[in-house]
């Protein structure tokens, strides 16, 4: 059964005109690479998956995303509540129909919830505290609003209670001495992608994707130019540089450390 609603997933997220990526960031996934496993990798769908696709298209039908009955979308006649401007059409409003306008919401919830307790080898538990641990070259591409993290990347995953309402995007190991004592090298840190530039926080550590010099993680401090961010590491014995912005392809912040003694 599990296929199958991966692949009306997929069917869904090209009626509407989006990618992975954005279809992930629509329903409020901060790790693109669940919905890439369910639909590449023949995954099983989380309850919480579920319930994010329903809860942000308010005019899907629940009976087809979870048994392939009736159309894709209810009809207005279906949704049965005047309050809803139900356009059945891909190119307009079918997002942000919000679920808590619809009657049958509820019951759909109630109705998956007791599929999932029911038969624990359809679903698959929570899969958004899965942190994937991947390697440097793996995520030299995390600027592109392209970026996923393919199952072939993945080197182990990690489940971090304190790391729950971090939104983590990716995990990589420590490589060098450069931000020593900070960080070791064969530390893992936990990092989240920065989407606006205006949210960078001076002076903490980031994970750095640059056209010439390939990934860095170093602290970020302005430049001496609106143009420029100066790179600084811990380790004092490496000198502080500045580098063009342009030079930047993608951006995350670090929130956390694994670190074995």
């Amino acid at each position: 059964m599990s296929n199958d609603i991966a692949k009306r997933i997929a069917e869904l997220i090209d009626y509407v005109n989006l990618n992975k990526s954005s279809f992930s960031k629509k329903i409020g996934i901060s790790n693109n690479v669940t919905i890439h496993r369910i639909i590449n990798e023949d995954r099983k769908p989380s309850f919480e998956v579920l319930d994010k696709i329903l809860l942000t298209f308010g005019s899907l039908n629940a009976n087809w995303l979870m048994k392939g009955d009736g159309s894709m979308f209810l009809s207005e006649g279906d949704l049965k509540d005047g309050n809803v401007n139900l356009k059945v059409n891909p190119s307009i409003n079918l997002i942000d129909q919000k679920s808590s306008k619809r009657p049958n919401y509820d019951s759909s919830r109630k109705e998956i919830a007791n599929m999932v307790s029911e038969d624990k080898s359809v679903f698959c538990m929570s899969t958004e505290q899965k942190i994937p641990l991947v390697s440097i070259a793996a995520v030299a591409g995390f600027g592109s609003a392209e970026f996923a993290i393919g199952e072939r990347d993945v080197k182990a995953y990690y489940v971090v209670p304190k790391f729950k309402d971090r939104k983590i995007d990716f995990m990589i190991e420590i490589t060098g001495s450069s931000m020593y004592p900070k960080y070791n090298s064969g530390d893992v840190v936990a990092c989240k992608i920065i989407k606006e530039s205006t949210f960078l926080q001076w002076n903490k550590v980031h994970i750095i994707a640059t056209k010439e010099q390939g990934i860095l993680i170093k602290r970020l401090k302005k430049g001496t130019d609106d143009d420029r961010l100066l790179i600084i590491s811990d380790n004092k014995d490496y000198d502080p540089f500045e580098i063009q912005k342009n030079e930047i392809t993608g951006l995350a912040i670090v929130v956390g450390v694994i670190r074995l003694e």
